[in-house]
């Protein structure tokens, strides 16, 4: 946007961490609280001040002045931008080939019929995303059933930061903390993407050789991870 010189600035400052508070604030208080030490409860406020952006807008404004700046960001995210939309039944069928390339990653690790997998997403496609590129190239999936999280990404976007990116956008779309994992227990690559999550395996639910372990949640964190390029739009101009 700069290079387009048009000025966009930070949307707000979360208040618990703004300089009034941060001075003021006297020992005990709940402010004391939301900082770096215990993120968690303010973690909505902390996330959404580090992604979202304010676009120039003020009375007097010409249509020109508008629609260059609507030009300037659907140009940005046009030729950059991932998107994360909801998981309707034309990408049904690219999920399940995905999950089918990665079964030996789920539980279940038969291969999923079209039949099953459209009375599947008929129960609950609306707890699904998908992430697509600035062309439409469909990325991965994540959903959840009764919180129990399913995500999968293409090998072309592993690495990237995208499975968590969407597991982060489906927390805040459906208003929670944290989703429940349960992975099997030889899959290292499974364990480590929970651990960037602040979740680890429950020792106390662990019993033999279960085939599937239980994570727990220890110490949700809001990451301050670099963005990818385009995240932060999803509103349509």
């Amino acid at each position: 946007m700069k290079n387009e010189g048009i000025l966009v600035a930070t949307h707000y400052q979360p208040l618990h961490s703004s300089p009034y508070v941060m001075e003021n604030q006297e020992a005990g208080t709940p402010f004391l609280n939301c900082t770096e030490t215990n993120p968690q409860l303010c973690n909505r406020a902390t996330s959404w001040s580090q992604c979202l952006v304010r676009l120039p807008l003020y009375f007097g404004m010409d249509s020109i002045s508008i629609q260059r700046i609507v030009s300037a960001v659907n140009t940005f995210t046009s030729a950059n931008g991932i998107t994360i939309i909801p998981a309707i039944e034309p990408y049904w069928e690219c999920i399940r080939q995905l999950r089918n390339e990665n079964k030996e990653s789920f539980i279940h690790t038969h291969e999923v019929t079209k039949n099953e997998h459209w009375s599947f997403m008929g129960k609950y496609y609306t707890t699904y995303r998908v992430a697509i590129d600035e062309k439409g190239q469909f990325l991965g999936f994540v959903g959840h059933v009764n919180h129990d999280l399913r995500v999968a990404v293409c090998k072309e976007a592993r690495g990237s930061g995208l499975a968590i990116f969407m597991v982060d956008v489906l927390e805040e779309e459906e208003g929670v903390d944290c989703f429940n994992y349960k992975i099997k227990a030889d899959n290292k690559r499974s364990m480590a993407f929970a651990a960037k999550h602040g979740s680890f395996p429950d020792n106390k639910a662990i019993v033999g050789n279960e085939e599937a372990i239980p994570l727990v949640t220890i110490a949700k964190k809001r990451r301050c991870r670099p963005a990818l390029i385009g995240e932060t739009i999803r509103a349509h101009l």
